[in-house]
């Protein structure tokens, strides 16, 4: 399966502070230091898009999370949509990705439309369990751990997974983050792979 740079690119930053990525296939992929993040209001989400969110939503709104912020991130090629939802209680944070707009309803998720739960815990290690089809990029930062789900095809289940592998970092102190807090912890990933060797970054600009 071949996927489109944009797509490589949106999936290896956005999802990245969340250990999210997939198989480096070109080299025309980079690392930003910083991503602009926009917020997308209901309002101006496609039919399909409003119904594809909609579809894991009454089912994660049964395990007590509700949708917090549905954004893009501006200054990437190509399309890119997340909803993330918190819960007021639970410290995992639930990420839906949609980063090709052909949904097909009832549709198992796949390499970019896809869920992901993470947990950040007080050490600054991230736990993340997703149900994604592909393999990381670059190489992870020590702090970040990410499992793979493929069948798990629902939000309860992927949970209950996530949960039964984290069980024994309780100890590590999980840290609930707020809808108005994610901006801030998206951004620790760049930064946190300025230690890991040949993370491609962008050109500096040329004056």
């Amino acid at each position: 399966m071949t996927l489109p740079p944009d797509v490589i690119l949106f999936l290896v930053i956005v999802g990245g502070f969340f250990v999210v990525g997939l198989p480096l296939i070109t080299a025309r992929v980079w690392m930003p230091v910083e991503l602009d993040i926009e917020d997308v209001p209901d309002c101006e989400l496609e039919e399909r898009q409003r119904h594809f969110f909609e579809g894991f939503g009454s089912e994660l709104a049964e395990l007590g999370f509700a949708p917090g912020r549905t954004y893009t991130v501006s200054n990437l090629q190509g399309f890119n949509l997340v909803r993330t939802f918190f819960s007021p209680v639970a410290p995992e944070v639930v990420h839906i990705f949609l980063l090709r707009n052909e949904v097909i309803p009832g549709a198992p998720p796949t390499a970019m439309n896809y869920l992901e739960i993470s947990t950040k815990y007080a050490d600054g290690t991230t736990a993340s369990t997703r149900n994604g089809e592909l393999s990381p990029v670059f190489s992870e930062p020590p702090s970040h751990e990410v499992v793979v789900r493929r069948r798990l095809h629902r939000p309860t289940e992927l949970l209950q997974a996530h949960r039964e592998r984290t069980e024994d970092r309780k100890i590590r102190e999980p840290q609930h983050i707020r809808p108005d807090e994610l901006e801030d912890h998206i951004a620790e990933y760049p930064r946190a792979l300025d230690g890991v060797p040949d993370t491609p970054r962008p050109a500096p600009a040329r004056r």
